[in-house]
Order: structure tokens, then C-alpha cells, then sequence
């Protein structure tokens, strides 16, 4: 019988259950109705959720492995920050409400009344920005001016909800929300200071592609005052988080700043992180416009193990600063994509906090260039790799500009990566990164990294690393990460190259030595081998009588650098010497070979003559008398021998 499963609801227990039926062999007759009644059974309940369960997981299956769609996030704009109030004869202005309540409150503060305005309120959470001080009292005969209300500060467009993949389609705009401007002092009483704009979007480790716009909010303006007019702030940031990724084909910008009568702070920052971020970024990324030269930076990163990465097509407008030191390896720019490209700018030690027109890359740890396109540097100076001190040119070309030197320090690093080629000489650009320096390469004793692509190397291939003008000195030592198959990189210094071969040490068989054992009994030799790659060992033996090739064991097990025991089983009956030529051979066709002496003797001290080449052993009067009373025992046997088959 064929046992057939269906679903049922249990109407009485209010749930689906397994329903067992016995099915007749093909053809034969049966009665429903019986079937139904007597060989219908329910499984327990626990069976029937358990396979319910993989149901369901069954048909689900195809959506448990589909690639997450990106969530598309609509335009939006923030709630701006109110106004504070105006000073009067009779009473200081009130604080602006802020956008934000509870936790994320950021009202202005209330202009002062015998001194300093209050301080604007700080939100509990990153995103929302902070509301405007108030404007301070200023004293005057019989009483003081009032100081304006401080404006309150904007709220984010967007704010993540958590980890997670979203995207930002072209034609989408996110604003965050203006602040508030600041309240008019009365008289001489100091006008209120802005609100800070809300970002544009804040959240942490979500990925994020933006095809769209995101800017932050405006900063409001400072209140008007006779003498003491209030503070224009800063705009909000673009983006702000931690631990995201950020690929941009869009806009991302900062808010402008609010305007005032004498001051101004900074500009939005276009992007923000606190640590861990990447921004791939080919489109625009900027910090917001004011009335000053004063700016943040377009890009600012604190926390380390951030990285900007530029490809072609990229636009930065304001400067760009790490200001995390070494923190998590520090912060990383990197120069990649498929498409050559060229970076307008200057590297420096310290962000300035002005712009002058071109970038100032500021304070980063590490430079990188990665993917197969050229980048060149333009209007960099010699103190190029004194401002960022580890090059890393993993792929491509990085080219500096027309008459630019590179000078390192011997603190500094240049790693270069490469990777397996066929040829005997690498194509540089495809094969490694190759630094290009018009001018003067000035080695100074640092450390150079190869950073090996995994893959099978070939002895003897030649990767050129550096093409300059000049080159000046040599590093001070050279490291692998990544495996060379047991190569080794061999530096080469002309006067305008730097040139690194792949070389091996022939293999050796160390530590061979002489072994004695007697008639009848095996004897290992312990010794040790080294060389590239997979190594394989073969002996033989000058003597096969004594010691047949095939009576050589153990070889096939020594295949890597170490020790080696090769177990050695002499011919029964046979003394002498046999000298035994151990061979290693290497991955790369190199051959090496050591020999010991293996020395037989008899059992008890005695011993003859072997064949095959082999030396005597024993030997005197006890060796003659001992051949002839062999030989003459084996003469009396063969005539007792006769005379049994004679029937003698």
C-alpha cells in the first residue's frame, strides 16, 4: 500500500494537521468511503506544525535567497527650527521652539537679562541641530537692554531606521530643516544667535546609494542689534553618521550659513563620520556656501577606519580632513575605478580653515590607489609623502604631476601590490601598481610592503614598481604580505627604476648523516629540507645490492620545509657500504642534493664481501674459517641428502 499526505484543519483543536492516507497499488479497486473512515489518520499536532513549518519555509525558500531590494526613500524636508524672539524695553526675547522634543529638544536659548542670553538647548541625538544662544543684556543707565531669543535649531529630513540598504533616485531631493533665526536685541542688547540646520539624512551602518540630492539645513541668521548683532551659524551637514557606505552619483552638500551684520561661523560639512564609514563617490560632494571664506571641511572624519575613495568624475568642493590620527589605522584616500583620472589639490599635515579653490587633503594616514586606471597628481609639492605617510599602490598607475618629486621619510611606508602574470616581465599598471614621479624619487631607509594577490607566482618574473626621473637611496626593508609561493622579492635599483624579481633559494638537504646498522635490520635517516613551494624528495642508491632504489622509503612524505626520515631496508644476507644520494626538487625546477653512508654489518660481528661494488667487511682468519666451514656444512648436507634419496 502507498501511503498518501494531505493537510486538514482540526476544527476541534483549531489548527492544520497531516492527514495519513492508505493508498491502493496502481489499478486495483477500493471503496472511498471506506478508506476515508478507517485508514484516514491525524498526526499529532507537533508533526503537523513541524511539517506545516517546512511548508512554508519551502515556498519561501526563493525569497530567502533573492539579493535585498534597496528601500527608496522619498523626498523630504525637515522641520525648521522657529525664530526667537525680539527684545523689548520690558523683557528679554524668548527662546525659538526647536524641531525637535523630549530627548531631541533644541529650543534657543532666552536673551539675556543682567548678562549672558541662555545657551541653546543640544540635542540628545546627533542630527538635529543644536537651537541658537540667546543675545546678552547690555548694561545702560538705570537698568540694561534685553537680549534677542536664540533661534532653535532644525531637524534631520531622514533618519534611518537601522541597518539596511536604501537608495536615493535621481530627481529625489532630502533638505534638512532650516534653523531659526535669532531675535532682535533691544538697543544695544545683543541680537540672538541662529539655530543650527538639521541634517540631511543621519543614521548609522546603513548602506546608501544616492543618485539624488541631500543637503543640510540653513543656518539661521544671528538678530540685529545696535551694537552686538547675533551669530549667523552653521548650516547642517549632508550626511552624518558612523559605519556606513555611501556610493554617490548625485549631490551631496552641506547647508549654507546663516548671515549676521559682523560674524559668521562655518559652513555645513557634506559629509560626517564618527568612525568606520566608506564613500565612493563619483559625483558631487560639497560643503554648503556663506558669507565668508570660512568653511567646514566637504568631507570631515573623526574615530578612524574611514575611507573616501574618488573615481573618475568625482567633484569636491571645500577641503577634506581626518582628524582621527592613527585611531583604527587612521583614515584612508583612495584614487580608484577602471577610468584614469586626474586630483587637483594639496596634501597637508592640518586642514586650513579657509579655500582657497583646490582641496586640501588633510591629515590622512593613508594614500591608495586601487583598480586598473592611471590617476595623476596635480599641484602636489615635495612634501607629499611627508603629509601622508603610507603610499599604497595596489593597482593601476599613480602618477604625480610635471617636475613633482616624492621624498619619503624612514618612518614612511609604499606598499605595492602585484600579482601573477605569465610573463617574465610584468605588465606594470595590470600586473602591479607602478608610482610614476616625474621628478626625484627620494628613498630614505622606509619600509616597502609587497602585497601579493593570491594565485600561482613563476620564478624569475620582474615587476617594476617605480619609474622616475631619478632615483635617491634605497629602502631600508622590504616585507610580503600575502603569499609568494615561497618566492622572495629581490630589489633593484638603477638610476630611474625600481625594480623587484621573484627569486627562490635552491633546496637543500641539511643534516645527512653516516648510519650503521646490521644484517636484517632497517635504519631510518633523519634530516631536514628546505625550498619554494612543494617540494618532493627521491634517493638512490650506489649499491642496489645491498640497498635497492626500491628499498628507499619515506620520500613521498616530505613535501615541505622541515624534517625528513627516510626509512632504509638493507637486501637479507648482504653486508657493506652503499652511499645514498638524497635529491630535493623545488616548484620552480631547482634541484639540490646531499649523500650519506649506510654501512652493513653482519649479525654477530662477522661479515663477507657484497656485490654490486660493495666494500668487504670482517675479514682476517675468522673470516676465511668462516667461509669454510660454511661451504664444507654445505657439503655434508648435500651428500646426506644423496644417500636419503639412495635409500642408503
Amino acid at each position: 500500500m502507498n501511503r498518501i499526505y494531505r493537510l486538514v484543519f482540526n476544527t476541534a483543536l483549531g489548527l492544520v494537521q497531516v492527514a495519513s492516507e492508505l493508498g491502493g497499488k496502481e489499478g486495483k479497486r477500493h471503496d472511498r468511503r471506506k478508506t476515508d473512515s478507517a485508514k484516514t489518520t491525524l498526526v499529532p499536532a507537533r508533526t503537523a506544525m513541524a511539517t506545516a513549518i517546512a511548508l512554508a519555509l519551502g515556498a519561501m525558500t526563493p525569497l530567502l535567497w533573492t539579493t535585498p531590494v534597496q528601500a527608496a526613500i522619498a523626498s523630504a524636508t525637515g522641520v525648521a527650527g522657529r525664530a526667537g524672539g525680539a527684545a523689548t524695553a520690558a523683557a528679554p526675547g524668548a527662546g525659538g521652539p526647536g524641531a525637535g522634543s523630549g530627548a531631541y529638544v533644541n529650543d534657543g536659548g532666552v536673551g539675556g537679562t543682567t548678562g549672558a542670553g541662555g545657551a541653546g538647548a543640544f540635542p540628545g541625538k546627533a542630527g538635529y541641530g543644536p537651537g541658537g544662544s540667546g543675545g546678552k543684556a547690555v548694561a545702560k543707565t538705570g537698568g540694561y537692554d534685553y537680549g534677542g531669543g536664540g533661534g532653535g535649531g532644525g531637524a534631520p529630513a531622514y533618519l534611518v531606521p537601522g541597518m539596511g540598504s536604501y537608495q536615493v533616485l535621481s530627481g529625489t531631493a532630502l533638505i534638512g530643516g532650516y534653523g531659526g533665526n535669532g531675535g532682535a536685541g533691544y538697543s544695544n542688547g545683543g541680537g540672538g544667535n541662529g539655530g543650527v540646520g538639521g541634517a540631511g539624512l543621519y543614521g548609522n551602518g546603513f548602506a546608501l546609494s544616492n543618485a539624488g540630492t541631500i543637503t543640510g539645513g540653513a543656518g539661521g541668521n544671528g538678530g540685529s542689534s545696535l551694537l552686538y548683532p547675533g551669530v549667523g551659524m552653521s548650516g547642517g551637514v549632508g550626511i552624518w553618521g558612523s559605519g556606513f557606505t555611501v556610493t554617490n552619483t548625485g549631490t551631496i552638500s552641506g547647508g549654507n550659513n546663516g548671515t549676521t551684520g559682523s560674524l559668521a561661523t562655518r559652513t555645513g560639512t557634506g559629509v560626517f563620520s564618527a568612525g568606520g564609514a566608506s564613500i565612493i563617490n563619483s559625483g558631487t560632494i560639497r560643503c554648503g556656501v556663506g558669507s565668508t571664506s570660512i568653511i567646514h571641511p566637504a568631507v570631515e572624519f573623526t574615530g578612524g577606519g574611514n575611507t573616501l575613495t574618488l573615481l573618475a568624475g568625482s567633484y569636491v568642493y571645500g577641503n577634506v580632513t581626518s582628524y582621527s590620527g592613527t585611531a583604527a589605522g587612521g583614515d584612508t584616500l583612495e584614487l580608484g575605478g577602471t577610468t584614469s583620472s586626474s586630483l587637483s589639490g594639496t596634501f597637508a599635515a592640518a586642514t586650513p580653515l579657509t579655500w582657497s579653490g583646490t582641496p586640501v587633503f588633510a591629515n590622512f594616514q593613508i594614500l591608495k590607489k586601487s583598480g586598473s586606471s592611471t590617476w595623476t597628481i596635480t599641484t602636489v609639492t615635495d612634501t607629499t609623502a611627508n603629509a601622508i605617510p603610507n603610499w599604497d599602490v595596489e593597482a593601476g598607475i599613480l602618477q604625480l604631476a610635471s617636475g613633482d618629486n616624492f621624498n619619503a621619510l624612514a618612518a614612511d611606508n609604499l606598499t605595492m601590490g602585484i600579482a601573477p602574470t605569465g610573463s617574465a616581465v610584468a605588465t606594470a599598471g595590470t600586473d602591479n601598481g607602478e608610482l610614476v614621479v616625474p621628478g626625484t624619487a627620494t628613498l630614505n631607509g622606509e619600509t616597502l610592503t609587497v602585497n601579493a594577490a593570491a594565485g600561482t607566482y613563476s620564478l624569475s618574473t620582474q615587476y617594476h614598481l617605480i619609474n622616475a626621473g631619478a632615483v635617491s637611496g634605497k629602502f631600508g626593508s622590504v616585507s610580503t604580505s600575502g603569499s609568494l609561493g615561497g618566492l622572495t622579492a629581490a630589489i633593484t635599483y638603477t638610476s630611474t627604476d625600481v625594480t623587484m624579481t621573484l627569486q627562490a633559494p635552491a633546496p637543500t638537504a641539511t643534516g645527512l648523516t653516516s648510519v650503521t646498522t646490521t644484517d636484517g635490520t632497517a635504519a631510518n635517516e633523519n634530516f631536514t629540507i628546505s625550498g619554494a613551494g612543494t617540494l618532493a624528495v627521491s634517493a638512490t642508491s650506489s649499491n642496489t645490492a645491498l640497498l635497492p632504489d626500491a628499498n628507499i622509503t619515506g620520500a613521498s612524505a616530505c613535501t615541505a620545509a622541515g624534517g625528513c626520515t627516510l626509512n632504509l631496508t638493507p637486501v637479507s644476507g648482504q653486508t657493506g657500504t652503499a652511499t645514498v644520494t638524497v635529491t630535493v626538487a623545488d616548484s620552480y625546477a631547482q634541484t639540490g642534493s646531499g649523500t650519506f653512508l649506510l654501512t652493513v654489518t653482519a649479525s654477530g660481528g662477522g661479515g663477507g664481501t657484497t656485490g654490486g661494488g660493495g666494500t668487504s667487511s670482517g675479514g682476517g682468519a675468522f673470516g676465511l674459517l668462516s667461509l669454510f666451514g660454511l661451504l664444507g656444512l654445505a657439503g655434508v648436507s648435500r651428500g646426506r641428502a644423496r644417500r636419503t634419496r639412495a635409500g642408503v
